[in-house]
Parts: C-alpha cells; structure tokens; sequence
C-alpha cells in the first residue's frame, strides 16, 4: 500500500477500496445469517408438522 502525505495527514492509498470490500463482506455475511435463519425456521415448521401428522397417526 501506498502512504500519501496531504495537510500534514497520512492517508492510506486504497482505505476507501477497502472499507468498500469490507462492507460488502458485511453485507454477504448478513444475507447468509439471513438465510441461514429461514432455513432453520423453515426445518422447525416441517419437523413440528411431521411431528402433529405422527402423533395422530399413533393416535387411529
């Protein structure tokens, strides 16, 4: 990386480029969580579904 001198303040060349990639790092992150938690949502209502349909078959 290239460090610039400007009034007397070190910049970083790039830090914009990387704050970008970082968040959209964040963001993938935060779409995957998302995901994730339907996913698990969605498993939970299929196993209690399974789970009412078994007891009422135990049931007859």
């Amino acid at each position: 990386m290239e460090e610039k001198e400007e009034d007397g303040v070190t910049n970083i060349a790039g830090s914009e480029e990387m704050e970008l990639n970082v968040a959209q790092i964040l963001e993938k992150i935060e779409r995957f969580t998302q995901l994730v938690s339907e996913l698990l949502e969605s498993g939970k209502t299929s196993f209690k579904e399974l789970s009412n349909e078994f007891e009422e078959r135990m049931i007859m």
